[in-house]
């Protein structure tokens, strides 16, 4: 969730997933780098620093979690989707 919208290989003309437009080489080559570490503490490591890398840029407004209530009917089996605490109509369903 944090190459694309920060890697500056990911500016495009066209359906641009690197909204803010960040291209800085410092942040790109360390992002080209995290890939590749395939221990997983170690890479949780690099993308935090990753992560104040590109905080000390101020390049996006980070996003404010919504504090709601998810409610739903008895008659719905009701799935939270864990991204963005909304109810992912995907997956409910009437329950049984």
């Amino acid at each position: 969730m944090i190459d694309i919208p920060f890697n500056g290989s990911s500016i495009n003309p066209e359906n641009n997933s690197n909204w803010p437009q960040l291209d800085n080489k410092a942040i790109n080559d360390a992002l080209n780098k995290a890939k590749l570490i395939t221990d997983p503490q170690q890479r949780a490591q690099e993308y935090g620093k990753i992560d104040d890398m590109i905080t000390a840029q101020a390049p996006a407004i980070p996003w404010v979690w919504d504090n709601q209530g998810n409610i739903n009917s008895k008659d719905v089996a009701a799935v939270i989707n864990q991204f963005n605490a909304n109810t992912d109509l995907s997956y409910t369903s009437l329950a049984k």
